[in-house]
């Protein structure tokens, strides 16, 4: 191939002048005869591709996910450790800080991407509850900003991500909520509205009653509940005690 011509040799020129010849021989000229001919004045690089194919690269095995256990660490917003996500065997099964023993403490499984991008399911490994043993949220309110709207944190069934709420056995769940940073440990929560929103998705403590639950707006929370204001907090992954 020439400047985007194919470039034809003597050779190739005397089989095409033998193939006319057979043409006007034979009505229906040997089939093997007109293969030999078209393959001489094909390039060899592009008779190679039309005989054999052109080989692909190998695809790409990809990175594999990351994956991560330990238990729940709930950190205040200035650093310090309020204590561990609980793991009880109760209808607030894991809304609250542990102040039990060890066994009392939730222990939990996850894989993510390498960068940590969610959303992804998280399990509980440890249950002292019956089923389900992923955790997220548990109630269906609208967040968003200058609303003071909550859902509850609990023991959830499996659901599908970037879902809005989906009612499970009296639950409207939502399971598959979670990120993590890989290098700070911090997870995060992302909500989904009913009409498909993400709203922001901040995770409050009410230290007075031992509870934890998401909500979009601390200020307009606490407006509202004046006797029983929370306050944001963060959750980190953390390596179980030996």
């Amino acid at each position: 191939m020439l400047n985007g011509f194919l470039v034809v040799s003597p050779l190739a020129l005397l089989n095409l002048v033998v193939l006319f010849l057979a043409m006007l021989k034979f009505e229906n000229p040997p089939l093997s005869l007109v293969l030999f001919v078209l393959l001489s004045i094909v390039p060899t690089s592009l008779k190679f591709h039309l005989i054999a194919g052109e080989k692909r690269a190998p695809a790409s095995s990809g990175t594999p996910p990351l994956h991560f256990s330990g238990r729940i660490e709930v950190r205040s917003t200035s650093g310090s450790v309020e204590g561990y996500v609980r793991n009880w065997n109760s209808a607030a099964s894991v809304s609250g800080v542990n102040y039990g023993g060890p066994d009392e403490e939730l222990h939990v499984n996850f894989y993510t991407t390498p960068s940590g991008t969610g959303p992804v399911n998280i399990l509980t490994t440890n249950p002292n509850f019956p089923a389900p043993y992923y955790i997220g949220t548990s109630t269906n309110a609208t967040l968003g900003v200058n609303s003071a709207n909550i859902v509850g944190f609990n023991n959830v069934a499996e659901t599908p991500a970037g879902s809005p709420p989906v009612s499970i056995d009296g639950q409207e769940a939502e399971s598959s909520i979670w990120s993590i940073n890989p290098n700070t440990r911090e997870i995060k929560a992302q909500y989904v509205n009913t009409d498909g929103t993400y709203p922001r998705t901040l995770i409050f403590y009410d230290i007075r009653e031992n509870s934890i639950f998401f909500g979009g707006d601390i200020n307009a929370y606490n407006k509202e509940h004046v006797d029983t204001p929370a306050s944001v907090v963060k959750f980190y992954l953390a390596a179980i005690a030996n």
